[in-house]
This record gives C-alpha cells, sequence and structure tokens, in this order.
C-alpha cells in the first residue's frame, strides 16, 4: 500500500503486510547534497515506524562528496 503522507519528489513509501499479521515499510530516500539531511519528511516517517514498532526498510541514493575522492 502506498503511504503518500511519507512521499514526495524524492521519497517514495510503501507498506507491505506478509504472513497476514506482519508489516514493514519500505521508503526509497533521494538525498542531494545541497539538501538539508535527514531530510525533515524521512526524520517524520522514522519517528513513525518507532512510534508504532514498525519494520523500516530504507534505499537510499546518496550524493556525498568528499576531498578524498576528488570531488
Amino acid at each position: 500500500m502506498n503511504l503518500p503522507q511519507f512521499g514526495n519528489e524524492d521519497i517514495t513509501t510503501v507498506s507491505l503486510t506478509y504472513n497476514q499479521d506482519r508489516t514493514v515499510i519500505i521508503a526509497s530516500v533521494y538525498m542531494a547534497i545541497e539538501d538539508q539531511v535527514p531530510p525533515p519528511l524521512l526524520e517524520k516517517l522514522v519517528q513513525h515506524c518507532t512510534n508504532n514498532h514498525t519494520p523500516l526498510v530504507l534505499a537510499c541514493d546518496i550524493n556525498a562528496q568528499d576531498p578524498a575522492w576528488g570531488v
């Protein structure tokens, strides 16, 4: 099930129920280097999962730079 309250142009979140009574939330998150990290919406999602004792799986594309990489 899609969770639009935890989604925007950079975050897509779904809830997956399996074995009839187990639920996990899965989110795909893009984080640009110039944006606030972590995004406020991601913080709300983590808090929601913590409050509801729901496992959370994050797949993140984090654009970071480091002088060691020559960037």
